[in-house]
């Protein structure tokens, strides 16, 4: 196992975790800012070609991949984290099943008070099937990895077969925009109304989809990860260019093929079996995009090392749990009753400017926090609990 100090990997994850976060905020944001995100219709009051033209590529190009990227950087931390274990004498899994105890708190938390699309709890329950998975030989890892992508594309594209041709299921427009009126009723009436709402989501829909769906797909990306970090592919040159340009050229475009196609089926005239079945076909290529938009950004992080926007990603990234939930936080404020409540009235153009904004702020305050601090606050706090020690910012010396 490649030893957890080396810098080149620090740099590669880090950024790796800095460009995840961006994405996962445009499309968290996106769904704070439209009731009728994921309904399978357009909001009807920003409903322009440019609207459409942004809703596409948004789907096509971050929806379901970012997730992705985040659950192998999980994966792939978790033997750097044995690695630590290792090197000073001390049993590994105490000190995980803290760390994963204390993201479901914070995931919970998160849920519950600020966006109902949490991740965090997903991976806290799925990360534990790390552990009994840990020992098993590289092979048998990506076949259950590929195994499992293979079963969630499988079990999507029959459920659309099954429902073909019948009509019991599908969601009529008029269901839709009643749905969308109660979400903005709920945020437009203050704190308590959106932390209700909040709650609700989560408990009795979103959180059991997410662990249906996702967990299996952050399953496959985490042995993945697992692979990788037990080779130490993302540290010293182990990655040559070459390989990442093959990443890139290969897997690209097969990749983005099914992002085209799954925006179709979002955005176009496609009635929901359709949309299911091509949402499990697509399902077998978000990896491969997931791995070229990864390939991209480590060969731009080797060829501009010192850039601003370099030393920026790689910031946020180091500081990924902090950033991760305070910008559900400046989207609360933005879209709910946490603050200006702006749900429904803000076009996707708008959107994705603020959010474009936001995230350069972000990079910007990481840097910046970081010449003083080893750690974000959340960090910190993760850390404590991981190692059973009293909370404590350390500075640079």
């Amino acid at each position: 196992m490649i030893p957890a100090s080396s810098s080149s990997r620090v740099t590669a994850v880090d950024a790796l975790r800095g460009f995840a976060l961006f994405g996962i905020l445009v499309v968290n944001s996106a769904a704070f800012a439209s009731p009728y995100y994921g309904s399978g219709l357009d909001d009807p009051a920003f409903s322009s070609s440019t609207d459409t033209v942004i809703r596409f590529l948004i789907a096509s190009l971050f929806e379901s991949k970012f997730y992705l990227l985040f659950s192998f950087l999980f994966g792939y931390s978790f033997t750097l984290q044995l690695a630590s274990a290792a090197r000073v004498q001390r049993p590994p899994l105490p000190p995980f099943l803290r760390r994963l105890a204390m993201l479901f708190c914070l995931g919970v938390a998160h849920a519950c008070l600020l966006y109902p699309g949490d991740i965090l709890t997903i991976y806290a329950l799925t990360g534990l099937l790390l552990i009994p998975l840990r020992h098993l030989p590289p092979r048998r890892c990506l076949t259950i990895s590929v195994g499992l992508i293979l079963l969630m594309s499988i079990a999507v594209t029959g459920l659309g077969l099954s429902e073909w041709g019948t009509q019991s299921s599908q969601t009529t427009p008029e269901q839709v925009d009643i749905v969308a009126a109660a979400t903005l009723a709920s945020y437009q009436n203050g704190l308590l109304a959106t932390i209700r709402f909040n709650t609700r989501e989560w408990t009795e829909t979103v959180w059991l989809f997410l662990l249906m769906y996702q967990g299996p797909h952050a399953l496959a990306m985490f042995l993945l990860g697992l692979v990788a970090g037990n080779r130490g592919l993302l540290q010293g040159n182990h990655l040559t260019d070459r390989c990442l340009w093959r990443v890139l050229l290969l897997g690209g475009p097969v990749g983005l093929a099914g992002g085209l196609a799954i925006a179709t089926a979002q955005t176009g005239p496609v009635d929901a079996v359709a949309g299911a079945i091509i949402t499990g076909l697509a399902d077998l290529t978000a990896p491969l995009l997931t791995a070229s938009l990864g390939a991209t950004v480590i060969l731009l992080i080797r060829r501009f090392p010192h850039s601003l926007p370099a030393i920026g990603i790689t910031a946020a990234g180091r500081m990924a749990l902090t950033n991760y939930l305070s910008q559900s936080l400046f989207c609360a404020v933005v879209f709910t009753g946490y603050g200006t409540a702006l749900s429904g009235q803000l076009s996707p153009g708008m959107t994705l400017l603020m959010v474009a904004f936001f995230y350069g702020g972000q990079t910007a305050f990481s840097a910046l926090w970081l010449r003083f601090f080893q750690q974000g606050p959340a960090e910190c706090l993760l850390r404590a609990v991981t190692h059973w020690q009293a909370p404590r910012l350390i500075r640079v010396s």
